[in-house]
């Protein structure tokens, strides 16, 4: 190897007929000082900042001139970012038979509550089981307020099946594994529930049943954590029916029925899903289990006794998740309280039942849109009719 020196800057390597050339960094880079690659990095960092922050006004702007419904579109491909494990998913179920305007009143209300009370970090779908008239009545309620149209901070999926076809089979069923006819006392579609899993997908492992005259007041996120892998169904210590955390187990049900001679432990002639339902309570306790206190708020089981003192309530239940009315009242025939009567016939403690019941639709509407994360499209509901047969 030979090595050639040119004026102290850069120094020629040859070997084997090639050559490298080697500069003198340490004279080359004389002029630079250390405040000046300070300065350049300052510089490139503001200049970062600075398009970052120009990005997000402007998709701001654009989305704002555009609106909230804008990105439906993509909704679903933008779900992928902040999905949930699908057993994460909470699903509500409603059930409903008839269409008397109270009845239909009070669900809405209800309705409104779940939207407004929905899991903050996942999905939800509501199951509505009709019978044929209810499911004619309802279609016109969504479609009148656009409902498909809304969007919400997480995917919402509302779905409704007309059961009309199976409602026969399902009250054979019933009376021939308790030897009782369906009490009267309510409607048929309270009996519903008790056959979901026929209905709703296999890939639903749990639902929150509750009763048209119930209003959700906290997160159904906080009562999805409850779950309970080896219930039948999770209810209150009051076991009042109307509301409840249900496992899809509803075949172990009926085979409890039947091998239940408690049941036939009455002197009634008709019973209903509740009395069947605290007579299997009692026999298996282990398979319904109690949620907490919050979750446990029904008129006719916890405030008889305080006769409508919502100041006794409050400091004897600090905590309030749900409030069930109970709207069955006797002398009134099969009807059911408008929510506005039964908040003034208790008061303070049912502001909620006024309050949801009296909500306009387009307010609501505003309020998931509210919701939303910080400056994205959000997901638009979906509406779904189904007919089971």
């Amino acid at each position: 190897m030979k090595l050639n020196r040119q004026r102290g800057r850069r120094t020629k390597l040859q070997a084997k007929g090639t050559e490298y050339w080697n500069v003198d960094i340490t004279k080359a880079n004389r002029g630079v000082s250390v405040p000046s690659v300070l300065a350049i990095f300052l510089a490139l960092l503001i200049g970062f900042y600075l398009g970052m922050t120009i990005n997000v006004y402007l998709g701001a702007f654009t989305q704002d001139m555009q609106g909230p419904a804008a990105g439906a579109a993509a909704a679903a491909s933008k779900y992928k970012l902040f999905t949930c494990p699908m057993e994460d998913e909470v699903h509500v179920l409603y059930t409903i038979s008839g269409q008397n305007k109270n009845f239909l009143d009070e669900f809405s209300g209800s309705l409104k509550s779940s939207l407004l009370n929905g899991p903050l970090d996942c999905g939800m779908t509501i199951h509505i089981m009709t019978d044929a008239t209810a499911y004619k009545a309802i279609h016109p309620r969504f479609e009148s307020i656009q409902l498909s149209e809304w969007v919400a901070r997480n995917q919402i999926a509302i779905k409704s099946y007309n059961v009309e076809n199976r409602k026969s089979r399902w009250q054979s069923i019933f009376e021939e594994a308790t030897n009782y006819q369906l009490s009267k006392r309510h409607t048929i579609g309270a009996m519903f529930r008790l056959f979901a899993f026929e209905v709703l997908p296999p890939t639903v492992k749990y639902v929150v049943y509750m009763d048209t005259d119930t209003a959700v007041l906290s997160n159904l996120g906080d009562l999805w954590r409850h779950r309970n892998a080896t219930s039948i169904l999770q209810w209150g210590d009051a076991k009042c029916s109307g509301f409840g955390l249900d496992q899809m187990r509803t075949r172990d049900f009926w085979k409890l029925v039947k091998g239940a001679h408690s049941i036939g432990a009455t002197t009634k002639d008709e019973i209903d899903d509740q009395y069947i339902l605290r007579k299997l309570s009692n026999a298996h306790p282990d398979l319904f289990p109690y949620l907490p206190e919050q979750w446990n708020l029904h008129r006719a089981d916890n405030f008889w006794h305080w006769k409508g003192d919502g100041t006794r309530l409050v400091k004897n239940v600090p905590k309030a998740a749900m409030v069930h009315m109970n709207g069955f009242t006797e002398g009134e025939g099969n009807e059911h309280n408008k929510f506005d009567n039964a908040s003034i016939e208790y008061g303070n403690v049912f502001w909620a039942m006024r309050y949801y019941g009296g909500h306009p639709w387009e307010w609501t509407r505003y309020m998931l849109e509210s919701q939303i994360r910080n400056r994205r499209n959000g997901f638009q509901i979906t509406v779904e009719y189904h007919i089971i047969e």
